[in-house]
């Protein structure tokens, strides 16, 4: 019955889910396989650099799915499209917590696993991105199936789930402690490991026509500047930031949890030293995100079960009824946190680019051979053709959008100073609108000659950026905070048709200011 829960609860989220978190869950998993499906997608530049980086294993995951929906001709009812991968990735997302619950029954038994589950399924960080095609949600998956075969003695299943973790993301080989390990066992991990490695290369030479070694490519272009065009973060951002937004309301006793199990000497103090561990070696990369050590939550809520079952049990033998705080209590005020936290997360915040994107696919068609929507938004900011699902779109000079190539082959003094093409046009976006469009609108709409830089073209990163006025704009109300802009946009026939998201943050400071305001379309009239 509890594993029914955890697979109902993780699909209605995914299925439900009407908020954006990461451009990678389009752009890294949905966005190849829509493209060997239906021979269009937008592929990003670590798909289509001279040494890409990106393994075709876990996009083709959906591949079975846009295959069926294309063949019984379903994928033209495009809820469909997009709620059919969903499902898929919701029912992988349940391996989460019935594997945790698996790993609390082992390691501490059947009451602490589960308060371990439960502390899963009310997780607002498993609500914003466990159910997501994300890779580092399937790590996770796959990291805590691998856990709940611990000990790992000659277990070649839980051998085979970290294999499969580590051809997802090769960084996930940092996750996997191997205690009590014989050198048979060892012998098995070196096996499958070498095997699964095997055919990560296999499918992905397949796949770019010719050899490609996709974990090597990541290795090194994460160790070189690349990664840190993407932002670079303080070395204590895991430990101060990641942590509590991952483990939320349950910090505190996840925190005493780790600090009681490494009084003594069991499985959780190999747990912890493993979560520990990872921290570190990840803190040691300049580019950092939250989601990169999602795989070690699991371990978390069991030291936080671990905490809040004994901490009850021990208040039900005290004589000071102030400290009589029964385990129930904890769990009310959790779930009275945990659970609108998730709702918020899944329903409401940073809406605006899915509304935005079914909004555009409702759109008329148009011919090809005009500029029908110019997106004027930072890049990635809306999903892809796996959303929109549009053929007369899926070129590039029909819909554009801002780019956000990094500075791939060039030097090291030249990559300091280089500024992509999101860059480029906020720093100065009035510029931009007049001295690389038009003066005046051509009513026939003709494709915009460059409007952004190649993803491929590593090392010729030309930015003599052209673009002809598109039918339609698509932008964050922040941009038309700058008077300049508006003003510039109503002279040249623009109007608002239609907006969308959180218009309460307009004009607000934050961290990107230029995501305020909600999402608007303009229209020529």
């Amino acid at each position: 019955m509890l594993f029914l829960l955890s697979f109902v609860v993780r699909i209605l989220i995914a299925v439900l889910t009407r908020t954006a978190f990461q451009p990678d869950e389009y752009f890294q998993a949905l966005e190849p396989a829509h493209e060997i499906v239906f021979g269009y997608g937008h592929l990003t530049w670590e798909w289509l650099a001279p040494n890409p980086i990106r393994s075709i294993l876990y996009p083709l995951l959906n591949v079975p799915v846009y295959w069926a929906l294309k063949a019984t001709g379903l994928d033209s009812v495009n809820w469909l499209l997009i709620g059919a991968p969903r499902v898929v990735h919701g029912a992988l997302a349940a391996l989460t917590d019935v594997s945790l619950h698996r790993l609390g029954t082992r390691v501490l038994g059947r009451r602490y696993a589960n308060v371990t589950l439960f502390l899963s399924l009310t997780s607002p960080y498993n609500a914003l991105a466990l159910s997501r095609s994300l890779s580092n949600s399937l790590e996770t998956s796959l990291s805590a199936a691998a856990y709940s075969f611990y000990p790992w003695t000659r277990t070649r299943v839980a051998l085979a789930f970290a294999a499969l973790g580590c051809i997802v993301r090769p960084t996930n080989a940092l996750l996997f402690d191997r205690p009590d390990l014989r050198k048979s066992v060892l012998l098995d991990a070196s096996v499958i490991g070498t095997a699964a490695v095997a055919l990560q290369v296999v499918a992905d030479s397949a796949y770019y026509g010719r050899l490609v070694i996709t974990p090597l490519n990541f290795m090194l272009a994460n160790a070189s500047s690349v990664s840190l065009f993407y932002g670079e973060n303080h070395a204590t951002y895991y430990i101060f930031q990641a942590l509590p937004v991952l483990c939320a309301t349950a910090l505190p006793f996840a925190l005493h949890g780790a600090y009681v199990s490494m009084r003594t000497d069991s499985a959780l103090t190999r747990m912890t030293r493993v979560i520990a561990w990872t921290m570190c070696v990840y803190s040691l990369a300049g580019h950092k995100e939250w989601r990169f050590v999602h795989p070690v939550l699991p371990l978390l809520h069991l030291l936080a079960a671990k905490s809040l079952v004994d901490l009850s049990a021990s208040a039900k033998h005290t004589k000071d009824y102030k400290q009589d705080f029964p385990v129930k209590k904890r769990f009310i005020a959790l779930l009275a946190i945990g659970v609108p936290a998730s709702l918020y997360v899944v329903l409401i915040h940073n809406s605006g680019p899915i509304s935005a994107i079914s909004y555009i696919h409702s759109l008329p068609i148009y011919s090809n051979a005009t500029s029908v929507i110019g997106v004027l938004m930072p890049c990635h900011s809306m999903p892809g053709q796996a959303y929109l699902h549009r053929p007369d779109l899926a070129d590039p000079r029909a819909m554009w959008s801002l780019g956000c190539e990094p500075p791939l082959g060039l030097k090291t003094g030249s990559s300091a100073s280089y500024k992509d093409q999101t860059t480029v046009f906020f720093n100065a976006p009035h510029e931009y609108l007049t001295t690389r469009f038009p003066a005046k609108i051509d009513p026939v709409f003709p494709p915009s000659p460059n409007p952004f830089t190649a993803p491929a073209s590593a090392g010729d990163l030309t930015q003599d950026w052209r673009h002809e006025w598109p039918r339609y704009l698509v932008l964050y109300g922040a941009l038309l905070e700058r008077e300049d802009v508006r003003q510039l946009l109503l002279e040249n026939g623009y109007k608002e048709m239609w907006s969308s998201g959180e218009k309460w943050w307009q004009g607000a400071l934050g961290p990107d200011d230029k995501r305020m305001g909600g999402i608007r379309v303009w229209r020529w009239t």
